[in-house]
């Protein structure tokens, strides 16, 4: 992330499309330095300026907590507070990544 920005956003803009931020989990090389600085990049970290991004999904807030933990609880079938926790946006319905590039403005699959 810090050593080459550039090639950072691109992995991340193509993990982000492929997989998507639900099936993303953060993990460092923590057993052998203090993982802060590394915590708190990603908090910051945004796209470089450049067209070459703007395919790009954005992650945002949500997303980035879910990267750096609630995916892991939920994974590990994890009890997260209740002030931690993302609000329920979904209604019910679960969509696979990629699945918003094939649906129509009436929420129907195309």
């Amino acid at each position: 992330m810090h050593a080459r920005p550039r090639f950072f956003a691109k992995v991340m803009g193509e993990l982000l499309f492929w997989v998507g931020e639900d099936k993303m989990t953060f993990g460092s090389d923590y057993n052998i330095w203090e993982p802060k600085w590394q915590v708190e990049g990603l908090v910051d970290w945004d796209y470089p300026e450049g067209p070459e991004y703007d395919d790009y999904p954005h992650l945002g807030t949500d997303g980035k907590k879910k990267i750096l933990g609630l995916n892991a609880a939920r994974l590990y079938d994890i009890e997260v507070p209740a002030e931690c926790r993302l609000p329920d946006t979904t209604a019910g319905e679960q969509m696979q990544p990629g699945e918003e590039l094939v649906r129509d403005t009436a929420g129907t699959q195309a």
